[in-house]
């Protein structure tokens, strides 16, 4: 018998196409014969009730469906030919969508993953702190370079972990031309693409920051020359020049950093100082390029208005200092061209920046310096001069146009503990009390002594600490046939008298007389008068002849009227 081979097809429906198919639903119900028990029914079902599963088949969620369908058959049928027609479109929708060659949208000049700051020539600009990723054409803010969550973004795009990543350097103009789109500010944003990146509401605009120095400035006070045209050996003495700081303080004018570059001048702010008072404030400088140049390029007609040239010039004895310092404005030290005018002794210390020191590579000095101020020596016309500069003082000059003398307050120009002032020649303080007041007797050029003695120095003369005072030995001279010694008290202003014999027994200090009654002068190599001079007194000054000595010099001081002992020749 053949072996006949019977072909079976088997036709597999979806469980969706098996429901297009085959109506599922209720038609029409078959009546049975019996006669059905509505209360019979009810009844059972109230005994049951509690024994019903809430979900699954035969459950109480179950029957409430099926009498939904039977009661609302031609409503679902109308939903589920709706659902069907759009689920048709949507999946021809589809169908055409894929056959398009979707394009990402990217930046003409920056490609999507490429990070870009504001700056310039490969650098960024100060304080331009921020960068951006590109994604689809849109820029994305980092708050800076050093975010974790912009760390982590470099290490899933396999970037280097330092600032030589590829990024681009661009001026604010192109920044501010690509769209912009939401911040990164944690991980999450990072999810965020198309409609999603574009920000609600437009950003800010990116802030232009020119170049500066942050400097401390210090204000000394006002200079005020102290000269009072002292000779030595009968010549003018310019080897040794004086000044002393007064209360005064001083005036600056620099240009303010007004976050633009448009054609709008630049804010010129005008900051008065007082003695004594520091301030730090911002300079512009060069920038590295158009944007952040914060000088304007019409600089001379801004030092033109603000009085650069018209800052008076320091004279000392009428000569001026041609070697003054300025490191400001159009001056050859102009270390600070934002700075437009100075006045007073200024000193500046420009504050450690890190951009200029680790990006820019320019080495700072933060020593304290003088931006506008007196050098260490002057040239003038009659040649150079040592500086000592005093602070404070009487007012440098007496009331009777001799120099003051000052004691231990100025600058220890050689470093080794002297101070090189005028007159600072191993004074007690007791005795510079007296010396501070520039009404003071000593600082008289001369003085009308009684008992014939006549017209007598007392500035420069050697001061002595003898009968409780200090005095200067004014002449001599005979009364009552005895020799005397005519004294000024320097504490009173009053002149007293000692016997000769008394001046030999309290100081071991000698008259040289001659026949008769004659006074010669005086012997001034006592040692112990040596000792109310030098060790309790005033040696006197270089240069001036003793009242009643044997000579026109001053044995006590050797050569320098600013430091004791006088430094070597």
């Amino acid at each position: 018998m053949a072996i006949k081979k019977i072909k079976l097809n088997k036709k597999v429906y979806s469980n969706k196409k098996f429901k297009e198919e085959v109506d599922l639903s209720f038609k029409k119900l078959a009546k049975s014969k019996k006669k059905f028990n509505e209360d019979r029914l009810k009844g059972i079902y109230d005994e049951i009730f509690y024994d019903i599963p809430i979900d699954g088949k035969d459950s109480h969620k179950n029957i409430v469906e099926q009498t939904y369908d039977y009661l609302h058959y031609n409503k679902s049928k109308n939903l589920e030919s709706i659902i069907k027609n759009l689920a048709d479109q949507i999946a021809a929708k589809t169908t055409e969508l894929d056959g398009y060659n979707v394009i990402t949208p990217e930046h003409d000049i920056y490609e999507n993953g490429s990070l870009v700051m504001h700056g310039s020539n490969n650098v960024p600009y100060q304080d331009s702190n921020h960068i951006w990723i590109m994604q689809e054409g849109r820029k994305r803010k980092f708050e800076s370079d050093t975010t974790p969550v912009f760390i982590e973004t470099k290490k899933a795009l396999k970037l280097p972990m330092d600032s030589f990543d590829g990024r681009y350097y661009a001026p604010a103009s192109e920044l501010n031309n690509i769209p912009d789109g939401k911040p990164i500010t944690k991980m999450e944003d990072l999810n965020l693409k198309g409609h999603q990146i574009i920000p609600a509401e437009d950003l800010e605009d990116i802030t232009i920051r020119n170049a500066y120095t942050q400097i401390e400035l210090e204000c000394m006070g006002n200079e005020i020359g102290d000269y009072s045209g002292q000779v030595i050996n009968g010549q003018i003495d310019y080897s040794q020049a004086q000044f002393r700081l007064g209360s005064g303080g001083c005036q600056l004018k620099y240009l303010v950093d007004d976050y633009s570059t448009d054609t709008a001048p630049l804010i010129v702010m005008t900051r008065t100082m007082t003695k004594g008072q520091k301030v730090t404030i911002d300079i512009l400088r060069t920038g590295i390029g158009n944007e952040d140049q914060g000088l304007p390029t019409n600089m001379e007609d801004y030092y033109q208005q603000n009085g650069a040239y018209n800052v008076q010039a320091v004279t000392y004895n009428g000569n001026t200092i041609s070697n003054y310092e300025k490191r400001w404005g159009p001056y050859g030290l102009g270390e600070y061209p934002g700075i437009l005018y100075a006045t007073g002794r200024l000193l500046v210390r420009n504050i450690p920046n890190e951009y200029m020191q680790n990006i820019l590579m320019v080495p700072q000095e933060t020593e304290q310096k003088i931006l506008n101020g007196l050098p260490s020596t002057l040239q003038t016309s009659t040649g150079i001069s040592d500086l000592t500069i005093v602070d404070g003082g009487q007012g440098g000059v007496s009331s009777y146009g001799t120099k003051m003398i000052y004691k231990g307050s100025g600058v220890d120009s050689t470093g080794d503990g002297v101070y090189n002032l005028w007159g600072n020649l191993n004074q007690s303080s007791n005795l510079q009390s007296l010396l501070n007041n520039p009404n003071n007797y000593y600082y008289k050029i001369t003085t009308n002594v009684d008992k014939d003695i006549g017209n007598t120095p007392v500035y420069g003369q050697p001061i002595i600490r003898y009968m409780s005072t200090y005095c200067v030995l004014m002449g001599g001279y005979v009364s009552n046939l005895t020799r005397k010694l005519r004294f000024l008290d320097l504490e009173t202003g009053d002149f007293f008298t000692r016997r000769k014999s008394q001046v030999e027994d309290d100081l071991d200090w000698l008259m040289v007389t001659s026949s008769g009654l004659g006074i010669l002068g005086m012997d001034w190599s006592s040692s112990k008068l040596r000792g109310r001079i030098v060790d309790q007194g005033y040696i006197g000054l270089y240069g001036y002849a003793l009242n009643m000595g044997q000579g026109s010099s001053n044995p006590f001081n050797n050569g320098s009227n600013y430091r004791y002992p006088s430094p070597p020749a």
